[in-house]
């Protein structure tokens, strides 16, 4: 997949842009927030186990992370041969998760215009404020070389800035979607708990 650097910038800016606007975004009725509301604590917990069950996926802690949905979804499909066909992004989550209910996946879509990572910097993690450097106006390839400097100063070699986006679960948390992306190549990732461990399978990529 490649796409000019010009592009690739707006991009990034417009998609953060948009999940910090979402903040205050409508998210349907009371009802429908207590049936489906999923605390910024349990997203937490359930993204620190997974990251200590694979850790190879942030190999250091040190490295900057980021919460923030780096590129827009592609297109998906369901089948395959002559019975290929485009679905809908909730669909495809639908699918992947194993989870009915699209109102309650799209919902957490939502939800996560708002969550923060920053509580994990207490396990350890190393949060980039994105959010502060994109407001002060400075350019793209400034803060992914402001972030190379401070990960080169922490005995990182040759670490991007990494763009975490999720998790999106099922109702029985048991499977979850997330995207790990740098801003060269990017990972899509389905976990599922099995006995108390949490299991990854890659299930799509992309490289500038």
């Amino acid at each position: 997949m490649r796409i000019t650097k010009n592009i690739f910038y707006l991009v990034v800016i417009f998609q953060f842009l948009n999940c910090t606007n979402g903040k205050n975004h409508d998210k349907g009725s009371n009802d429908e927030k207590s049936n489906y509301e999923i605390s910024g604590k349990i997203r937490l917990a359930m993204l620190d186990e997974i990251l200590k069950d694979n850790v190879q996926i942030i190999r250091n802690k040190k490295a900057l992370i980021v919460h923030h949905k780096l590129m827009p979804e592609i297109e998906h499909f369901s089948g395959s041969g002559e019975n290929l066909e485009k679905i809908a992004y909730l669909d495809y989550l639908s699918n992947t998760l194993k989870e009915n209910d699209t109102s309650f996946i799209k919902y957490q879509i939502d939800q996560l215009k708002a969550f923060s990572l920053e509580d994990l910097e207490t396990d350890g993690y190393n949060i980039f404020d994105f959010k502060h450097y994109v407001n002060k106006d400075i350019e793209i390839d400034s803060i992914y070389q402001i972030v190379e400097l401070s990960n080169y100063e922490n005995g990182i070699d040759n670490q991007a800035l990494q763009f975490l986006y999720g998790p999106i679960m099922n109702k029985k948390k048991n499977k979850v979607y997330l995207k790990i992306d740098t801003p060269y190549s990017g990972n899509t990732y389905l976990f599922e708990k099995k006995d108390g461990v949490w299991s990854k399978k890659n299930i799509g990529n992309w490289v500038e």
